[in-house]
């Protein structure tokens, strides 16, 4: 490192060349000695080059490059590329707050250089809010993210010069926001759009566009799983694997986050057609996953381990390996309390899922009053939720109400069980009147309780 130091314009590029793979100390070591040197302007953007986003390597280096580059900018429109930059930097290692107040000021700073010169910067204005969009979900500010990312939509589909790349990324990230506030039809309108200019993409340039495809059906099929077209939603996330695998197998670094996330979607899809084995194999390796990526980057990858968690705990229980699922479930749950005291607005809602999925799995192994406490936990988190948020979170509240009726029954209380399932019956009715597909089941399955209850 002393080396670096006697030049870092000549020997900085050649370290990370050479250590290129490396994780953990060399990262760290890399990350000091990038803050204890000047880079200049055009240096921090060569070294940038060198480590773009997609690569995952070297986050907290990344990171110390991307601050330099935002301390030298030398005018507005090098700066709000650099808060632009220094905002995804910040988010790979998990420091969402600090992430967002710099997408915060380069919208800011765009939409001063879009008062003076729409046409040359309204590309840059677009990108900072579809940036930002992402940072306030980060953060659980999910209409404030709709807000940002439809704005951007709006934007890119109003540039004179097409950037389909550009819009196909923000249509995906407009999908996603939407289901967040419970806008279904309108998310998978969104998912469906940015698939097919994926494809097209792809058509023309397939190593280029191959990562959008594969993240659009990612978030395709969670668009499909919402409005209950569950077929098609297996269909498209396992395409979204296949393609993420061809990907890991060229650039594991960069890829393997995104092959967690489709393995435990996919794994769900499994599930929910039946494919219980298959399921459970596909959350395992979710979690193997996850494992390792929590090992190098804790603060980015500990959300997508709780998340992985409890697909594998519910995927254990459908296979009946009754001690497994609940050990899943509730190492799930103490990561969800953790990150919620970190960020309570992005993670109660996986706390109140963790925790009726630990209810369930208490209850099958006979610990019936410690599994009503999760229950009744879980009711109040999502009565919470609701009151916020009501499209996104009724759905969550209705079944979790409903886990609470078999909690309820379980240790004799049918009076209570009989109300609060009265109250699931309500709200999936209401939900099964706009979505029919997606909650046929959950409604028989309710009405079924409430009759065995109904003296």
């Amino acid at each position: 490192m002393a080396v670096i130091r006697t030049a870092p314009g000549t020997y900085l590029p050649l370290a990370l060349a050479m250590a290129r793979y490396g994780v953990g100390p060399v990262d760290t070591a890399l990350a000091a000695a990038v803050s204890d040197i000047q880079l200049t302007f055009e240096e921090s953007c060569k070294l940038e080059e060198m480590l773009p986003l997609s690569t995952g390597v070297f986050p907290y280096a990344a990171l110390a490059v991307a601050v330099q580059r935002r301390q030298r900018a030398d005018d507005d429109v090098h700066l709000a590329v650099a808060l632009r930059r220094l905002g995804d930097r910040l988010a790979s290692v998990g420091r969402y707050r600090e992430a967002l107040a710099a997408g915060e000021e380069a919208v800011e700073l765009c939409r001063q250089l879009v008062t003076a010169n729409p046409e040359a910067h309204t590309p840059d204005l677009a990108r900072a809010l579809h940036n930002l969009g992402i940072r306030l979900d980060d953060v659980g500010r999910r209409r404030e993210a709709l807000a940002a990312a439809e704005e951007a939509v709006e934007l890119y589909r109003q540039l004179v010069t097409a950037n389909p790349e550009a819009l196909a990324a923000a249509l995906s990230n407009l999908g996603a926001q939407l289901g967040e506030v419970g806008r279904y039809r309108e998310a998978l309108a969104a998912g469906e759009e940015a698939v097919e200019l994926c494809r097209q993409l792809v058509t023309a340039n397939p190593e280029a566009h191959t990562p959008d495809l594969a993240g659009a059906l990612h978030n395709l099929g969670i668009r499909l799983d919402d409005v209950g077209r569950r077929r098609e939603a297996l269909a498209a996330a396992e395409e979204a694997v296949e393609l993420y695998r061809q990907l890991v197998t060229a650039n594991p670094e960069a890829h393997t986050p995104a092959l967690a996330r489709a393995l435990q979607s996919f794994g769900a899809q499994l599930g929910y057609v039946g494919q219980r084995r298959e399921a459970l194999a596909a959350a395992e390796e979710a979690v193997e996953l996850c494992r390792q990526l929590v090992t190098a980057n804790p603060e980015a990858h500990t959300p997508a381990l709780a998340r992985a968690l409890q697909s594998f705990g519910i995927q254990l229980g459908e296979v009946r390996q009754r001690r497994e699922a609940l050990a899943a479930a509730e190492e799930a749950v103490e990561l969800c309390r953790q990150l919620v005291t970190a960020n309570p607005e992005a993670h109660t809602p996986d706390l109140a899922r963790a925790l009726q999925s630990f209810g369930a799995q208490l209850g099958e192994v006979r610990q019936r009053r410690e599994a009503l406490a999760a229950g009744e936990e879980a009711v109040e988190l999502c009565r919470q939720l609701v009151t916020a948020n009501p499209e996104a979170h009724t759905p969550d509240l209705a079944g979790a109400l409903q886990s609470l009726g078999f909690r309820l029954l379980d240790v004799g209380q049918r009076g209570e069980a009989l109300a609060v399932v009265e109250e699931a019956v309500g709200l999936f009715a209401r939900l099964y009147a706009d979505l029919p597909e997606a909650y046929v089941d959950e409604l028989a399955t309710s009405q079924h309780l409430r009759d065995l209850l109904t003296p």
